[in-house]
């Protein structure tokens, strides 16, 4: 029995480099989007879906549909050239960076995050982000 096109990827590989490398074996056999289009549209239509089934109180089904957003964000990402794996890396640099700015600056003035509300919270977070 011959293998098929997604057959040899390590259920263990990291989720988002599995997404990728799924995806780049679909497409090497046709299965994918044409264009840039094709995928943001269908980044939006599963963002619609998480809306509809949380309308529904299904919480099965929305975690069903965040995973399929994750997947179609890493096939966005596969289709810009990058990979979500690595973008997410950084990302999570970024936003452990920026929080360990804010918490400093906080403590600085003798603040802790507790004991801010949303929008103190938000302005700091506004002023680490631009260090």
């Amino acid at each position: 029995v011959a293998a098929g096109a997604l057959s040899g990827v390590p259920r263990t590989m990291p989720a988002l480099m599995r997404a990728h490398r799924l995806g780049e074996r679909a497409a090497a056999v046709g299965f994918d989007w044409k264009d840039l289009a094709g995928v943001r549209e269908k980044v939006r239509e599963e963002l619609d879906e998480i809306n509809v089934t949380e309308l529904e109180a299904d919480s099965e089904r929305v975690s069903e549909e965040i995973g399929d957003a994750l997947f179609t964000l890493a096939s966005y990402a596969r289709h810009l050239g990058a990979n979500a794996e690595m973008l997410l890396h950084a990302a999570l640099d970024r936003f452990q960076q920026r929080f360990a700015r804010m918490e400093a600056e906080l403590a600085t003035h003798g603040l802790c995050m507790e004991a801010l509300d949303d929008r103190r919270l938000d302005e700091a977070w506004q002023r680490a982000k631009k260090h």
